[in-house]
């Protein structure tokens, strides 16, 4: 598991987990190469436009297998919501990246 490009720390909270690695965007080579080391990884995207930023990274050795967002419509929002914005938890979308075999 990988947070891109910040931190995630309220699912790092509800996890119990002090570890999640944090990959700044200056920084995507790095990225590539931690996806690279494991055959599957789930990427936790902190930023709205993460994961367009994830697509257009990522080389033909990796691929995008599945996503979710949790990015809320505006007119699903509450008075609440807005105030605190439309991502729950700092996160907007996960992403779930394979190595592709050869």
């Amino acid at each position: 598991m990988i947070c891109f490009p910040r931190n995630c720390d309220s699912i790092a909270f509800y996890l119990r987990r002090n570890d999640l690695p944090n990959i700044r965007s200056r920084f995507t080579h790095h990225l590539v190469e931690k996806l690279e080391q494991h055959p599957k990884t789930v990427v936790l995207l902190t930023h709205r436009e993460s994961l367009q930023a994830l697509r257009f990274l990522l080389p033909g050795s990796l691929k995008i297998v599945e996503t979710h967002s949790f990015q809320q419509s505006p007119e699903k929002q509450n008075i609440l919501d807005r105030w605190i914005g439309s991502t729950p938890w700092g996160l907007c979308d996960l992403a779930v990246v394979e190595r592709v075999h050869p």
